[in-house]
């Protein structure tokens, strides 16, 4: 929504704000436009939820007038002083309110569950340094804003294992499990209070992030499955791609997990000349999609391309 001009804002307040003050009988105008101004612009400022730091500028302009606006009247000799009085200080304390309070004009969630068939790997550490060394299952979601803020993003609900410990790590762009350092922007272990992740980060617009949904310290053994919602919310409009278009290589049913057993160098086919930049580290664990000659090809996730590597290298 965009700011109404300001001769539209004057006229209708001008108009308007006497005639119900005068139907209410509490309150009269003083002299010029200033009040009936900011208690208009209180009105709109109240459904105008971005940009935030219009609204709360707006608001902050306001507040000083109808303090301005209250010293002049407690100096006037007017039988309606006191009641006007009562009435810009209550406006004023509420203005205050609004300005300081968080804007939140999209919240967005969605739920899922780590298990198998979940993808595993040893996730990045904490503050984007280092890796785990512990493996565990992810989930990903690819997700963009429309404005540029401030943005928390909060595990609402966690139910499973009997000591389940969420995970978040955050990536600008894409994802690479082989290098979970890479592209990293925050993690957050426990900041929801107890073993609930929750970070509060800042958020380009137009920008791509992923949110890989994991967790801390549990590893993948069976009765370590947990169920999760996340929750994003912030200034702007939260946009998560459909189901249909974010998954590039859906996962096939029935496939077996093998487990890396020495970091190894992975390849667009079943051959040495074929290189990429993706390492496997050791004890990260992958479905075999297939077998060709002395290598092994591996699903990586919904968004990257298969690779292989040498057969030698996956137990």
């Amino acid at each position: 929504m965009s700011l109404l001009p300001t001769e539209a804002l004057k006229l209708l307040a001008s108009w308007l704000v006497p005639r119900i003050g005068a139907r209410l009988n509490i309150y009269r105008p003083v002299e010029g436009i200033e009040t009936p101004i900011v208690i208009s612009a209180l009105v709109f400022c109240i459904f105008v939820r971005k940009p935030c730091y219009i609204r709360r500028k707006m608001l902050t302009f306001f507040c000083l007038t109808f303090t301005i606006n209250n010293y002049d009247l407690s100096k006037r000799n007017d039988p309606m002083k006191k009641s006007t009085l009562v009435l810009n200080t209550i406006i004023t304390l509420t203005m205050m309110i609004i300005a300081a309070a968080p804007v939140f004009a999209g919240t967005t969630s969605w739920s899922g569950t780590l298990q198998n068939p979940d993808p595993s790997v040893a996730h990045v550490g904490n503050g984007c340094f280092g890796v785990s060394s512990y493996v565990e299952w992810y989930d990903t979601q690819v997700f963009s804003v429309d404005t540029t803020g401030t943005y928390t993003i909060t595990m609402t609900a966690m139910t499973g294992s009997a000591t389940p410990d969420g995970f978040y790590a955050l990536y600008a762009t894409a994802f690479n499990p082989a290098n979970v350092i890479g592209n990293c922007v925050a993690t957050d272990d426990d900041g929801g209070g107890g073993l609930v992740p929750k970070m509060t980060v800042s958020l380009q617009a137009g920008q791509t992030y992923v949110l890989v949904t994991t967790q801390c310290c549990d590893g993948t053994d069976a009765g370590q499955e947990i169920g999760y919602t996340n929750e994003i919310a912030g200034p702007g409009n939260i946009f998560l791609p459909g189901a249909a278009t974010a998954c590039a290589y859906p996962l096939p049913s029935g496939l077996t997990q093998g487990v890396i057993t020495q970091t190894t160098s992975a390849f667009w086919a079943a051959n040495s000349s074929a290189t990429t930049n993706v390492v496997l580290p050791v004890g990260s664990h992958w479905w075999i999609l297939g077998t060709s000659g002395d290598y092994v090809n591996l699903w990586i996730t919904c968004q990257g391309t298969p690779v292989w590597v040498p057969a030698s290298t996956v137990g």
